[in-house]
């Protein structure tokens, strides 16, 4: 039984390190919204990025994509940009919160928050409202972290920030910024139907997996092109690795039914598809080795510097892999990077790129699975057999490691926001 004195203690930490979360969240909200504005209106000719692209479609008529209905509502409001650079600040802050959520649960196999002092909550140290506290405070530093992970410069291997990158936050995308915040969501839903689907489906959390997959393909279809193959192939592994408990009947109908919640993104994937690249369309996918670019650059500097921090981290939890939470990113990344090997566009959009949007998210992800398990080698004293000296040459790696993608990727933001070409 707690003490007075030590439940105060334990509310007060927590209204410490959720005080500075707000900050640092409201901090976020007011930079990117600066750099957004100046993006909607191609501030002195620079920032450039799709968001003008974007913006002058969508002032007469919104078309069928998601963001050209948003764009075009929000401009009708006030007949200028600034709403718009508002709501994709907020999709920034929004993407930050769904973070957290996602690493909370790899965390402590629990969405969103805990209250202060149920340990039952938590994985780690149970029994200690402290480690409620710290979890919830690293979970809230990493869902931060995220916007900034992505690939390391070296200026040896090669030239630009964003060229030849596996993977960057899409300062410059408001589709793929919007499709990434769904993305989370449908995949924290999944997390937490998977976490009992044998007993029990949640119907809400079905229903709300079935909603935000299709919003994330109505923004941007990227994630959902990787998710469905993956979900299949990872689903037929968890029938065939628990064939031996004699539930395999039930099992195969609760994963059907778990699975049904994807079937109309499969189907608004379908439309779309015809609808870009239908009869009478000069666009058309193509399939060829190396995309439309024959890679042009050494695709195995650009994998060892986009991911090596995942790399290490899946390398020293490699029983981990077992586990269906992490089988889905790898399977994600995967798909990703054939999606992206093999096919390409041609026609008016053979220069965008949009088959590498899903290797991007893929690496994206991977990023989130590591940071979780590097928070749960940290907390976890066992770790590394206890051995004090190859946990400090672990932690040491992994923050240095660290430290090169995230502040490659902080000074790729902020030549951004000075107003440089995302293309760099």
């Amino acid at each position: 039984m707690r003490t007075r004195e030590e439940v105060r203690l334990n509310d007060k930490k927590w209204r410490s390190t959720d005080t500075l979360y707000v900050l640092m969240l409201a901090a976020l909200y007011a930079v990117t919204a600066f750099m957004f504005y100046r993006q909607t209106i191609r501030y002195n000719g620079g920032y450039k990025a799709d968001t003008s692209i974007y913006v002058n479609m969508s002032k007469e008529q919104h078309g069928v994509r998601l963001i050209t209905w948003i764009y075009h509502w929000l401009y009708s409001l006030r007949g200028d940009t600034l709403c718009i650079a508002l709501y994709m600040a907020a999709v920034i802050v929004l993407l930050v919160l769904a973070n957290y959520a996602v690493i909370m649960w790899y965390l402590a196999r629990r969405p969103l928050l805990a209250k202060a002092g149920t340990a039952k909550h938590f994985a780690a140290d149970p029994g200690t409202a402290g480690s409620a506290v710290g979890e919830r405070a690293y979970a809230q530093a990493a869902s931060l972290i995220m916007l900034f992970t992505g690939s390391m410069y070296l200026p040896v291997l090669h030239e630009r920030f964003y060229k030849a990158s596996w993977c960057t936050f899409a300062w410059h995308s408001p589709t793929q910024q919007l499709m990434i915040l769904f993305a989370m969501l449908s995949l924290l839903l999944f997390l937490i139907i998977y976490d009992g689907y044998m007993e029990h489906i949640n119907p809400l959390a079905w229903i709300g997996l079935m909603i935000t997959s299709l919003i994330s393909v109505w923004a941007k279809p990227s994630f959902m092109l990787i998710f469905i193959p993956t979900v299949i192939v990872v689903f037929l592994i968890e029938l065939a690795a628990k064939a031996k408990d004699g539930k395999t009947g039930r099992r195969f109908r609760r994963l059907f039914l778990f699975g049904l919640s994807m079937v109309p993104s499969g189907i608004l994937i379908l439309w779309l598809n015809s609808s870009i690249f239908g009869e009478g369309s000069e666009n058309k996918v193509a399939m060829s080795i190396g995309g439309a670019d024959g890679f042009g650059y050494n695709i195995y500097a650009a994998a060892f510097c986009g991911l090596l921090f995942p790399a290490i981290v899946f390398l020293f939890n490699l029983r981990r892999l077992r586990e269906l939470p992490f089988q889905i990113a790898i399977g994600m990344l995967a798909a990703g990077i054939a999606e992206w090997m093999v096919f390409h566009e041609v026609g008016t959009r053979g220069e965008h790129g949009n088959f590498a949007w899903g290797r991007q998210f893929g690496c994206y992800y991977m990023f989130v699975c590591a940071l979780s398990l590097a928070i749960g080698n940290y907390r976890d004293k066992e770790f590394l057999k206890g051995n004090k000296f190859l946990r400090a040459c672990y932690f040491t790696v992994l923050t240095v490691t660290l430290a090169l993608h995230v502040l490659s990727q902080m000074y790729h933001f902020y030549l951004m926001f000075r107003g440089h070409d995302y293309y760099i």
